[in-house]
């Protein structure tokens, strides 16, 4: 998994490659975190995310959580098709504002 993150029209965004699952969950976790506290609006990148676990949709439903305690706004943006099918199936598609591109997202956000 790697992150790369970058500001945005005052948005932090993270722009995740790779998997999120038992190995990395824990470490996407931790920056979302530590971006949530500075800031009221992150975006989660997702364009490069090929493969979501359990673990990892654990993860950014405890994430959506403290958001919402801290009143800062989660949006995902640029999933890949597989991924938003599991994120529906599942119901947690339904937890986070979602946007087609980091375009349009920032548009929003910011």
């Amino acid at each position: 998994m790697e992150i790369e993150t970058q500001e945005r029209d005052g948005v932090i965004v993270l722009r995740l490659t790779g998997s999120i699952d038992s190995s990395s969950a824990e470490e996407v976790g931790k920056t979302l975190d530590q971006h949530l506290a500075a800031n009221t609006s992150v975006l989660i990148n997702m364009a490069e995310v090929e493969f979501l676990s359990s673990a990892g949709l654990r993860q950014l439903l405890l994430t959506q959580r403290k958001a919402d305690e801290v009143g800062a706004t989660i949006a995902v943006s640029s999933i890949q098709k597989h991924i938003a099918e599991v994120m529906s199936v599942t119901g947690f598609l339904g937890f986070f504002q979602t946007f087609d591109t980091e375009d349009d997202a920032l548009a929003n956000l910011g």
